[in-house]
């Protein structure tokens, strides 16, 4: 975690800069496979996870 807030000089303003988020994409990966061949398989995005959770939680 990181303070929301940073340090400055007695009497003026931090500058907060935003930098990019580290995190990867999340992809899921499905696949039926049988003793003869593969039958199939399929890529998920689960799309916005979080904002699914915080609307879960309401």
């Amino acid at each position: 975690m990181h303070r929301p807030r940073a340090w400055s000089k007695h009497g003026t303003q931090a500058i907060i800069l935003e930098l990019p988020s580290a995190t990867a994409v999340s992809h899921t990966i499905i696949g039926v496979v049988s003793t003869f061949d593969v039958v199939n398989v399929s890529i998920q995005d689960p799309g916005n996870v979080k904002k699914e959770r915080l609307l879960a939680l309401l």
